[in-house]
């Protein structure tokens, strides 16, 4: 459908963020801060200076970001609206000005003596402020000079450009050549429809899907390889820039990541990737296929099923699977259901998958592509564990301590998904629809630990070719990512050529190193929600008060509030143990 054509009550209601009709005063207003924040770069820094200036910054960066999440939004639900795509360039230059402007902050701070540093770390009345004291000292040898850093800003308007244009060519300019069912019914294909096409029991329309998405990428792969390419030269000039040894090192050392964590995950998941095999046999013997390929991993293994879920009833699951929770997280529930915090169906032009977004002032939003899937269902709890997590992170932590790192990101996520499936299964009577379930279980550990670790590797591999300057190509990337998938997928699949171009179609390869923390997220999960249905002592109440940290302490000091040490690899092969008794669990529902 057309974007006007959706019934409002089922889209989001951005109204209740920003009024765009202020924009002109409000992008005025901000410049009226920055000319006050430039005031101080004259000016000596003392203890009090730092915290006056560092909340006339937080006081702009709140502003703004208001403004920048609501035009994106915007445009993301319809690209085909050049007026929104025009507002919201014009507000990416503005943006851009402003960072210039107030370039010289951090830097500066970051050159004054130790002592004044550590004195408002040692203040009681500035714990606001400790954070941001803490990662500059942290990070004093990555700061340049103040010039420096001005030149490095002005370049900000185009550090994503990579992803702009593949998100622009992907959600608007890709098309696909219709496909065909197993009675000759042509059908359009979207990345959105994709999701359901690819489940079908129908094998030939399954195959066309394949196919036809494939071939849409294929044809442009030089394009693509060459914009992703430039992606990776630019987290490899921005590595340079800040003295880093690795764009690895680059991406997990502000946030005092261990490198250790992300070669655990790949290694502990290698070590253990027959079992990924072991589930792909399983897979072709209950599907009776002589040949297993790509496009046969994707539909439920129990043929006779075909369940569908209206959003109303999926929302009616999401509640009573999350009442573990208590009152306060079931309250925050109700009003994401009832007062437009969700976009639920797709559209021309939208942007495909999901989301949660929202600023700091506003209530969290979700945009969803909801086709009456299992999946779908799925989604739906998945992003509202996003969203109430920054709900609660925002409202217990002033703007600079909300926003929760990445890497904590998706347990918020998973826990729920976790949660859901593990209700369905409970309730369950039925054998056919349990063995559906704990299929669909399988197919999480299948997609999040074994393919964004499979990713992650793609992603190491790839980030390694430009940071060591060897030979790179569309090729080269084809190459590479068909042979990870070799390794990951094992002998029990036809591995089918064209898979070589899926790498071209992820999003995430544009946010440097972000698909691995899927895979520890479900990690980190999989040990709560055990612990939750173990009846563990307090541990639903530290699981709320890690939700309600935000980003007022490190992600790894965050685990610790869930008694949760990810540097030991031992949670990786925890993981893998359940996958395999997930696997057992499914062949012990008889039939």
């Amino acid at each position: 459908m057309k974007r006007n054509e959706q019934l409002e009550a089922n889209t989001w209601d951005l109204a209740r963020m920003y009024n765009p009709d202020n924009l002109d005063l409000d992008i005025a207003q901000c410049f009226a801060i920055i000319d006050k924040i430039v005031k101080f770069q004259n000016i000596e820094f003392d203890k009090v200076t730092i915290t006056k200036v560092l909340d006339l910054y937080y006081e702009l960066l709140i502003k703004v970001e208001n403004i920048y999440v609501y035009f994106s939004h915007q445009q993301d639900t319809d690209f085909t609206n050049d007026k929104n795509i025009a507002i919201f360039n014009k507000i990416k230059g503005e943006y851009n000005q402003m960072m210039i402007k107030t370039s010289f902050l951090f830097p500066k701070i970051s050159k004054v003596n130790n002592d004044i540093l550590y004195s408002i770390l040692s203040d009681d009345n500035l714990k606001d402020f400790h954070k941001t004291i803490e990662n500059i000292i942290n990070n004093k040898k990555r700061y340049l000079s103040e010039p420096e850093e001005k030149i490095i800003s002005s370049y900000s308007l185009t550090s994503n450009a990579a992803y702009q244009l593949f998100s622009s060519f992907t959600n608007s300019d890709l098309k696909f050549t219709k496909i065909k069912d197993k009675n000759n019914n042509e059908h359009e294909l979207t990345e959105g429809t994709y999701a359901t096409y690819i489940r079908s029991k129908d094998r030939t329309l399954r195959e066309s899907a394949f196919d036809s998405l494939f071939d849409g990428y294929s044809a442009f792969n030089q394009t693509l390889a060459t914009n992703y390419i430039s992606g990776l030269k630019s987290s490899l000039v921005s590595m340079r820039n800040r003295n880093y040894f690795s764009t690895l090192q680059q991406a997990l050392e502000p946030n005092k990541i261990d490198e250790q964590i992300y070669y655990n995950l790949l290694e502990t998941i290698e070590k253990n990737i027959e079992i990924n095999h072991d589930y792909l046999k399983l897979r072709k013997s209950e599907m009776q296929l002589d040949e297993l390929h790509l496009y046969d991993i994707y539909p439920s293994m129990v043929a006779d099923v075909e369940q569908k879920y209206k959003f109303k009833q999926a929302c009616d699951y999401v509640v009573e699977s999350l009442k573990i929770f208590g009152k306060e997280y079931q309250d925050i529930l109700n009003e994401a259901l009832t007062t437009r915090w969700i976009d639920i169906y797709e559209n021309e032009g939208k942007r495909s998958g999901a989301y949660s977004g929202g600023s700091y002032l506003s209530s969290p939003y979700i945009l969803l592509n909801y086709h009456d899937e299992l999946n779908d269902v799925f989604t739906l709890t998945h992003e509202l564990g996003h969203s109430i997590h920054s709900y609660l992170a925002n409202k217990n932590n002033v703007y600079q301590n909300a926003s929760y790192k990445i890497f904590i990101a998706e347990v918020a996520s998973t826990v729920n998904e976790l949660l859901l499936i593990n209700y369905l299964l409970e309730h369950e009577t039925e054998a056919h629809i349990k063995k559906y379930l704990y299929n669909y279980l399988l197919e999480q550990f299948r997609t999040t630990m074994i393919r964004q670790t499979m990713f992650a590797r793609f992603e190491l591999e790839s980030h390694k070719l430009v940071e060591e300057n060897k030979e790179i190509s569309n090729v080269i990337l084809n190459d590479l990512y068909y042979e990870i998938n070799k390794q990951y997928f094992g002998d029990e699949i036809i591995l089918d050529e064209k898979i070589k171009y899926e790498w071209s179609r992820i999003p995430h390869f544009f946010y440097n190193y972000y698909v691995y923390q899927y895979a520890t997220s479900f990690s980190i999960s999989l040990n709560i929600v055990k612990r939750m249905l173990e009846n563990e002592e307090d541990i639903v109440e530290k699981y709320l008060f890690f939700l309600k940290a935000g980003d007022s302490v490190y992600p790894l000091e965050a685990l610790k509030i869930v008694d949760i040490d990810l540097t030991n690899p031992q949670i990786f092969e925890e993981a893998m143990n359940s996958y395999r008794q997930t696997i057992e669990d499914f062949k012990n529902v008889k039939l």
